[in-house]
């Protein structure tokens, strides 16, 4: 594992490392994420690599940077959903929009309580003339 996470840095020596993934079978690869990583002309500062166990040969990389549309696409998923692409701003917003959700429910039950409480005061009033 210290030599994967070592490939890694060589790989992107500005990231830290942040997940390792393991290879508990003998067939599996290890996987190590960085975070940190400054690349030119893109905001998403995490990237992953993954390698053979053995021979420590990349078979991977997953890198925001490069890749198809949908990979990119993919790519910005998590960073717009907590907030983290934006820092503390984008965080702060998505914070902000989270609360949507229960401000609209309560708001709407003390509207439905307004009306019914209205109409109940025109019944009222109905009879009484």
């Amino acid at each position: 594992m210290d030599e994967a996470v070592a490939i890694a840095m060589q790989h992107y020596p500005t990231g830290r490392p942040h997940f390792i993934y393991g290879a508990p079978s003998q067939t599996d690869s290890f996987t190590v994420c960085q975070n940190g990583v400054d690349t030119p002309n893109s905001l998403l500062q995490r990237r992953c690599l993954v390698m053979d166990r053995y021979s420590g040969k990349i078979l991977d990389v997953d890198d925001p940077a490069i890749g198809t549309v949908g990979e990119v696409f993919t790519h910005w998923q998590w960073p717009l959903h907590s907030g983290q692409a934006f820092g503390w701003t984008g965080r702060i917003l998505v914070f902000l929009s989270g609360l949507a959700c229960p401000v609209l429910f309560v708001t709407g039950v003390i509207r439905w309580l307004q009306k019914r409480k209205a109409k109940r005061l025109h019944k009222i009033q109905q009879t009484a003339n």
